[in-house]
């Protein structure tokens, strides 16, 4: 699933280094999300997915503990996801 990044950012003609300035990380961290060794937060997810117009589903978030949350926490969640009809929340 990580290729997809390194492939969205080749596309975009940057090396890790300035992709890594771009997004406000290390070259090494940046390295390590493109391998799969580390999982972005879902603030840099998000980041990721409008500046490089990935699929939701290609970035995989660091893992939360699951919690019940309320319906107007899950719509905001939803928004930042890109999902048609919260993207307003």
């Amino acid at each position: 699933m990580m290729m997809q990044l390194k492939e969205a950012r080749l596309m975009r003609g940057q090396n890790q280094q300035q992709a890594a300035d771009h997004f406000g990380v290390s070259q090494a961290y940046f390295s390590m999300l493109e391998k799969g060794l580390r999982k972005p937060s879902r603030k840099l997810a998000q980041r990721f997915m409008r500046f490089y117009k990935l699929p939701p589903t290609v970035l995989p978030t660091a893992s939360f503990e699951a919690v019940e949350e309320s319906p107007a926490f899950l719509a905001r969640e939803l928004g930042c996801l890109g999902y048609p009809g919260f993207a307003h929340l």
